[in-house]
């Protein structure tokens, strides 16, 4: 009899803690299904990346947002197809700009294209230069460049790509001279007479509006556009070159100087530009100022006079001066009050006699 009770009691502690153990498990259970699933959120993710991932980030952006811009383009392709090299410094200058540091290292990424990355406490609200020779765009926050990029397939697949050709400087470099750094090194850029260097203003008559040109050290700038000047070389010009050096050398112009009507002119063609006469430009005084004349075509008749002032640029638009040579004007010996060197040019006959002797070389440094 005792036996019996004790097995009844033995089945009923059983039955009790099997009773307990489910009732343990439903609501361990149910709690786990309450409990939310922990997501990272944007700031998270925005700490998690690296300097080679933001840089990347930037470029593509960049390249995405200013589509027209081809240093952008080229670099953006460079660094999708080989491994692109970083370099990192605490100032950097271009001919005539400065790139802003905002107290953060420049990265130099090649044709001009510098990016500085301005952390916040807050990744979201961490912002991102980018500029082209110092022309700096507008800053964008890290989080719209994000979210920009990995919404579209193909950005966000360059930007990985990218990122990890990146080869990024872990020390800070000292920059070179303008000729090395403003694209690439190169000891055959052309110097500009330091008389012809600054902002030049001058007049279109099609457009009928005040135009600039603007001469750096080794650079000239035009309707917005950087090109560097590089010393004429036969030798460079007749090479067979890659299509990677071609597109290095897209901004590049090939130099001659001659002179010609008593203007010492520096001629300028694209640089692997085949037949044409280019375009040329010569200091020369007119109306008690110093002026640049700008010429081109056979004869590098003057296109435009442009002055130190826009005011001054105003004043003589419609100016033609007797001793500077006009497609649509005869040069005769005659010329007007302003005429120095007719005796130069002859036209008696129907077509220009110029002989090779009236073009002079001269030295790049005159």
């Amino acid at each position: 009899m005792k036996h019996k009770k004790d097995l009844i009691i033995g089945g009923i502690v059983v039955i009790a803690l099997a009773l307990v153990g489910a009732l343990f498990y439903s609501g361990e259970a149910q709690h786990n299904q309450a409990r939310p699933v922990k997501t990272e959120s944007l700031s998270d993710k925005l700490d998690k990346l690296s300097t080679e991932d933001l840089l990347s980030l930037g470029l593509v952006f960049a390249r995405h947002d200013e589509a027209d811009n081809k240093n952008y383009r080229a670099v953006y392709e460079q660094a999708q197809d080989d491994t692109l090299k970083v370099k990192k410094y605490r100032e950097y200058h271009f001919d005539d700009e400065e790139v802003d540091s905002h107290e953060r290292p420049i990265y130099y990424l090649g044709r001009g294209v510098t990016i500085v990355v301005k952390k916040r406490h807050d990744a979201k609200k961490t912002q991102i230069f980018v500029s082209d020779h110092g022309d700096e765009e507008d800053s964008v926050k890290l989080s719209k460049m994000y979210q920009v990029v990995t919404k579209n397939k193909r950005l966000k697949a360059a930007w990985q790509t990218i990122a990890d050709n990146l080869d990024v400087a872990d020390s800070f470099s000292k920059q070179a001279t303008s000729k090395q750094t403003a694209a690439g090194e190169d000891d055959n850029w052309f110097i500009v007479p330091a008389g012809m260097r600054g902002t030049w203003y001058g007049y279109d008559e099609y457009e009928h509006k005040i135009i600039t040109l603007t001469f750096g050290e080794h650079t000239m700038k035009q309707n917005g556009q950087l090109m560097y000047l590089h010393k004429f070389s036969q030798s460079e010009w007749q090479a067979d070159q890659s299509e990677t050096l071609k597109k290095q050398q897209a901004n590049w112009l090939s130099v001659r100087t001659f002179t010609l009507r008593g203007i010492n002119f520096m001629g300028v063609k694209s640089f692997n530009q085949g037949a044409g006469a280019g375009a040329a430009y010569g200091l020369h005084t007119e109306a008690g100022q110093t002026v640049l004349v700008a010429g081109s075509g056979a004869e590098f008749w003057t296109d435009t006079v442009y002055w130190k002032s826009a005011a001054l640029a105003q004043a003589y638009k419609d100016k033609k001066f007797g001793d500077l040579l006009y497609q649509d004007d005869s040069w005769t010996d005659s010329g007007d009050d302003d005429s120095d060197d007719s005796d130069d040019y002859d036209t008696d006959d129907e077509e220009s006699n110029t002989s090779d002797d009236d073009y002079d070389d001269y030295d790049d440094d005159y």
